[in-house]
């Protein structure tokens, strides 16, 4: 893939852009990344390519919209009625692993 920046300025809030979310990733993994300018670039090239990226959403502040129950029968619901269901075509599933 090609990146590619009109001017010195855009490239400079691309690199603030990327040392901003950079200090986030750092954050969540409790260390320094040594391999920092790999990070970079492939942040910078995704940003291009797709826009403007969307901030991580943590998903503990998240909920579910309707109250769920577990099946009285635990084989009412299989995993291959699920996959059945709502599709694993191309899925590497093996039924011996459920």
């Amino acid at each position: 893939m090609t990146v590619g920046y009109r001017s010195a300025e855009e490239l400079a809030k691309a690199l603030r852009r990327a040392a901003e979310a950079h200090g986030r990733y750092e954050e969540r993994i409790g260390r320094a990344d040594p391999d920092w300018p790999d990070w970079y670039a492939q942040y910078m090239a995704r940003e291009q390519r797709y826009g403007q990226l969307p901030e991580r959403v943590d998903p503990s502040g998240t909920t579910t919209s309707a109250q769920t129950a577990r099946p009285q029968d635990e084989d009412e619901l299989r995993p291959r009625d699920f996959l059945h269901h709502y599709g694993a075509a191309g899925l590497d599933w093996d039924p011996s692993d459920a």
